[in-house]
């Protein structure tokens, strides 16, 4: 494809950059809106070295605070990218998301920030939503298998020490749960195979002593039993037969966290259950058979 001036410029920019160790913060995010300008990469850049540059801009950044709008500048770039139909491996590297992550997650909690960083972090955390979305829908219809690389990704955090940390991680969670609920096609009709440790890690949220968590953590459960529906029907399609959605033997860790079993009829999942509405307790009712198969393991 011909590029015209400005895209020859920014290009030329681009791979100036690449072999630099620039450290001015206007260079950098001039970086970044080069690659916005962009309609397509060429055949002869190095894609893991641009996605490796991006990742290395976010974890520069210091977690003490936000001050700036290069971690937004950054994701979307990232988004800019996935337009351009890089590699899924590329831009769903577990390295590249836990680095976007811990550089929003850590940021001190959003009640002890100032109106303006206050604001910029509302915006920040905006764009992640949408490069998540991006990610797992690079090709229009969202792709399981790039939801699970995210969601492992995600999981972890969903047990720091730190709440503000947990709820960041958990309100994540349930923002692609609602995204996914919402969606009649998927790329792919697989197993879900994340379901047991999602479901596993939703639930001892739905306990938490913090109010914020905990709806998150039951909205999470509430727009994941949508979900779930939405791919059991799918795969009965796919089959042509009725089938259980997800096998007993590939559900990894049922209702469990750290060799922990989380059983169902314990007193916090009685606590858990006060906390849902008729809809949501259907949601965790349909997904009790694969807790009780875990339990004969």
């Amino acid at each position: 494809m011909r590029l015209d001036s400005e895209e020859k410029e920014a290009l030329d920019y681009i791979e100036a950059f690449l072999t630099s160790n620039e450290q001015d913060e206007a260079k950098k995010l001039k970086f970044l809106d080069s690659i916005s300008t962009l309609r397509s990469l060429p055949a002869f850049m190095n894609k893991a070295l641009l996605v490796e540059k991006i990742k290395e801009l976010i974890d520069h950044e210091s977690v003490d605070s936000l001050t700036g709008v290069m971690r937004q500048q950054a994701m979307l770039a990232i988004m800019k990218l996935s337009k351009m139909k890089l590699p899924v491996r590329i831009l769903t590297q577990p390295s590249l998301l836990a680095t976007c992550f811990s550089s929003i997650f850590s940021l001190p909690p959003a009640h002890t920030m100032e109106e303006v960083e206050a604001a910029l972090y509302t915006k920040t955390l905006k764009t992640m939503d949408e490069m998540l979305k991006a990610l797992v829908c690079e090709d229009q219809e969202p792709n399981l298998l790039v939801l699970q690389i995210i969601l492992k990704v995600l999981l972890p955090w969903t047990t720091s020490r730190e709440v503000h940390e947990r709820l960041r991680a958990v309100g994540r969670i349930r923002w692609l749960m609602e995204f996914m609920g919402s969606q009649c096609k998927f790329q792919e009709v697989e197993e879900f195979r994340v379901l047991g440790q999602l479901v596993g890690c939703l639930t001892l949220c739905c306990v938490e002593q913090e109010q914020e968590i905990w709806q998150s953590a039951v909205e999470g459960l509430h727009h994941l039993f949508s979900f779930m529906q939405l791919l059991k029907s799918k795969m009965l399609v796919k089959h042509g037969a009725c089938r259980q959605i997800l096998k007993d033997s590939q559900t990894e860790s049922l209702l469990g966290h750290q060799h922990q079993q989380y059983h169902i009829d314990s007193p916090a999942y009685c606590a858990c259950l006060m906390r849902l509405d008729s809809e949501e307790k259907e949601a965790l009712d349909y997904m009790k058979p694969f807790s009780r198969a875990m339990n004969r393991y």
